[in-house]
């Protein structure tokens, strides 16, 4: 008899804590989703401007010189309307040829294989950032989801790949992001 009601109190033990863990990730994600994302959005958007300025350089608008933009390069002469932080994230997306890596053949084996060394190289966080802003924008574009719902979905899998602050970084630490993005006094241009 003993050895039963000892078995019973292990098994309630169990699924009492199988509750808890259950309540808790709702919880936690409820915080991440209504608390971190918000405060981080509050933080970084400090200071960003409306739009990014027009980059126009007359060797460039002539067609010679060493600014020249070959192929359609990401350095856009247009400005970029800056209405959310995820606008930012989008602009450091093209500004480092996101796509063209995503495209890549050599980056969809290593992403079907789940592949860490590609060619004998590791690949690195600024390429795995990549490829979630990337898997973000095209899932979410299929299902038009807002601007908000996307730096959510950033941060959460920033957070699941335990890279948030490593990520965060390399995004704002991008001097042409900073310098396009946001006035000399905000916030990221003053901690970097």
């Amino acid at each position: 008899i003993e050895g039963t009601s000892a078995k019973s109190e292990l098994q309630e033990v169990e699924v009492l804590n199988d509750e808890i863990f259950e309540r808790s990730e709702e919880e936690v994600v409820s915080v991440v989703r209504r608390q971190l994302c918000p405060s981080l959005k509050a933080l970084l958007e400090h200071g960003m401007l409306s739009e990014t300025p027009t980059v126009r350089s007359l060797p460039s608008s002539l067609g010679f010189g060493c600014f020249v933009a070959r192929n359609g390069a990401s350095y856009s002469n247009k400005a970029t309307p800056l209405q959310h932080i995820w606008d930012v994230v989008l602009f450091f997306y093209s500004s480092k040829n996101g796509r063209e890596l995503n495209d890549a053949p050599v980056r969809k084996l290593s992403q079907s294989f789940k592949l860490e060394n590609v060619a004998g190289k590791s690949i690195t966080s600024k390429q795995i950032l990549l490829t979630t802003i990337e898997n973000i924008v095209s899932s979410h574009a299929r299902l038009r989801r807002s601007k908000d719902a996307q730096w959510k979905a950033f941060v959460s899998a920033a957070m699941n790949e335990k890279k948030l602050p490593a990520w965060l970084r390399i995004i704002f630490r991008t001097r042409y992001v900073v310098e396009m993005c946001y006035n000399s006094w905000s916030y990221v241009a003053r901690t970097g």
